[in-house]
């Protein structure tokens, strides 16, 4: 099972929701939900991703005794299985099958389709002489020649059936670590091989050049052939950890590499001889556009990327070295996890630090708006930060974590981000404390079990439509002016909101000419007079109000107050917002 981040992959924590605001004017994010996702022994949540509806897959490793299996069940075999589930918006659990063989099988990557379908990559272990007997669906070739370890795709629809799976490699062992989806449905994998004969089409390197190469592999829409095969790695050795799909079907491939002689594009020699990060983008054919390693004269690796629709990579990973490259002026750390932005050109735009966040760093995920979520380990727990779009501030951090610690700490793997800029977490946590939200699994399962949090956008609008008056019936028709409040307007990311009333209207004339029936326009305290036509049907009040986050977020509503005919039970017939009730009578 993978463990903590470590560099060298080429050769008592406190009960929290710790929030780390960039700013004083930053508001509280609010866990929308959290839970468990385990049995009896130990489960991790190693990749999520949240789809066009808002479905929340999620993928990962579990020992399946006590596992909350539900639903269409995937073929299994025993050992150490993966996992897929599936949630709803609202956090609540569809369903959640095992996937694998006889041996020992992980799941490290998924991705989404436009469609709601997921595309779930990870490795098999051989227990037994012989091929694997992860289950194979689909008319893909099967390889010949099989090592310990084999990397798997596999194609999920909604319901949970398994549309196609297919193994990837050859005589040696492989992983495969990324995964991401293009326009079409094709699935380019990346991972980590050691095989001289694993498959080749159209490949950039023909040849394993090292004792490991990265490799990458697109995975036709039907599952049926592979477009494009290769080695990507010089003379020493690689791995690729991360990969993204940009808005004109480009793919962006991450990882680290040893070797001096890595293909680059432009050509040009790595700056250090040391372990460097590396950065390959690709057309939809598989013709290498750019190519680019960096670093400094210490190990550094890149462990996750994301693209966006103009194609700009975001590359997040980790570095030793004092010299690695730093570009723009907001530096909040000086070691550690960076972020490093390149344009459509491979060109480095923006590089940071971020060392003083993340212990480890996991995933990035961008959203439409631009924000960026990160996410990993933390010396406080499972990390969240999100950054504005340019890189140059905070918006806001988040740390989940409970009592508990084994002998290792508990983080996030992975994080998705969804149209709204809403986040989400996945990974594993020891604590039976650890911050559960209308939790599916309420109760910890035990040893270690994997988690899924949704926490709500940074900078989210108030939400007005829970709103209503207080009171919303006025008695007795006494004439006089009575004070109203406005209550149920939320905000998800916890600022304080400013209500301000901005009209108040009646469906039936003024009670005296020229007087006005409320006050408070403009306010927050508005007030309405208890009075009614006597032979009408009772009036209606409608107040509309704005709500201001004080941060650029405002919703707008609408509330109503009746002043009933009599006490008879009946409700007051609402004629609509026809006159003015601050004295216009218009």
């Amino acid at each position: 099972m993978r463990r903590m981040t470590d560099l060298r992959w080429l050769c008592s924590w406190t009960f929290a929701l710790a929030i780390l605001p960039a700013s004083p004017a930053e508001g509280a994010p609010e866990l929308v939900f959290s839970t468990f996702l385990g049995g009896a022994f130990r489960d991790e949540g190693m990749a999520i991703a949240v789809d066009a509806t808002g479905h929340v897959w999620v993928a990962g490793v579990t020992e399946p005794s006590g596992f909350p299996f539900l639903g269409p069940p995937l073929p299994a075999g025993g050992g150490m299985e993966a996992f897929v589930a599936r949630f709803d918006a609202s956090g609540q659990l569809l369903w959640a099958s095992a996937l694998g063989g006889s041996g020992d099988d992980e799941a490290l990557a998924i991705s989404v389709d436009a469609a709601g379908n997921a595309y779930v990559a990870g490795l098999t272990r051989v227990r037994f002489e012989g091929p694997p007997d992860f289950p194979r669906v689909g008319t893909m070739p099967t390889p010949t020649h099989f090592g310990a370890e084999e990397a798997f795709v596999a194609k999920i629809d909604s319901s949970g059936a398994l549309v196609y799976s297919v193994l990837l490699g050859g005589s040696s062992s492989e992983r495969a670590q990324a995964i991401a989806v293009d326009s079409s449905g094709a699935a380019w994998v990346a991972g980590i091989t050691s095989s001289p004969d694993f498959p080749q089409v159209k490949p950039l390197v023909s040849a394993l050049r090292g004792f490991n190469d990265a490799f990458l592999v697109k995975v036709n829409p039907a599952g049926s052939a592979l477009e494009v095969s290769t080695y990507l790695g010089g003379s020493s050795e690689e791995n690729a950890l991360g990969a993204a799909v940009d808005g004109s079907d480009r793919v962006h491939v991450v990882g680290g590499t040893s070797s001096e002689d890595f293909p680059t594009l432009p050509s040009a020699p790595p700056v250090h001889a040391a372990p460097n990060a590396f950065l390959a983008t690709l057309a939809s054919s598989g013709a290498l556009l750019h190519s680019t390693v960096f670093g400094g004269n210490h190990e550094d690796g890149a462990f996750a990327v994301a693209a966006d629709a103009a194609g700009h990579a975001f590359v997040f990973g980790e570095s030793n070295s004092p010299d690695f490259p730093l570009l723009g002026p907001f530096q909040p750390a000086d070691s550690g996890a960076f972020l490093t932005r390149f344009d459509a050109a491979g060109t480095m735009v923006s590089s940071l630090r971020l060392g003083d966040l993340f212990a480890s760093a996991t995933g990035i995920a961008v959203d439409p708006a631009g924000t960026i979520h990160l996410g990993g380990f933390g010396q406080e727990g499972a990390r969240l930060v999100r950054l504005d779009p340019a890189m140059t501030r905070i918006v806001d951090t988040v740390a989940l974590a409970g009592t508990e610690f084994g002998l290792d700490p508990e983080g996030a793997w992975a994080v998705a981000a969804d149209a709204q800029g809403n986040s989400y977490l996945t990974g594993v946590t020891h604590s039976a404390d650890f911050p559960t939200v209308r939790p599916t699994q309420p109760v910890f399962g035990g040893d270690e079990d994997a988690f899924v949090s949704k926490i709500a956008a940074p900078g989210g609008p108030p939400d007005c439509t829970g709103a209503s008056a207080r009171p919303d019936r006025l008695w007795p028709p006494n004439g006089k002016l009575q004070a109203i409040s406005i209550r149920g307007v939320t905000d998800p990311d916890g600022d304080r909101v400013t209500l301000t009333v901005t009209s108040i209207r009646q469906d039936e004339p003024l009670s005296k000419k020229g007087q006005p029936d409320a006050t408070g326009v403009g306010t927050a305290r508005p007030m309405l007079r208890a009075d009614r036509v006597g032979s009408g049907d009772g009036r209606v009040y409608h107040l509309r109000f704005a709500a201001d986050d004080g941060h650029g977020g405002r919703c707008e509503g609408e509330v109503t107050v009746c002043v009933p005919h009599d006490q008879r039970g009946r409700g007051c017939g609402d004629g609509g917002a026809l006159v003015d009730s601050a004295g216009s009578g218009g």
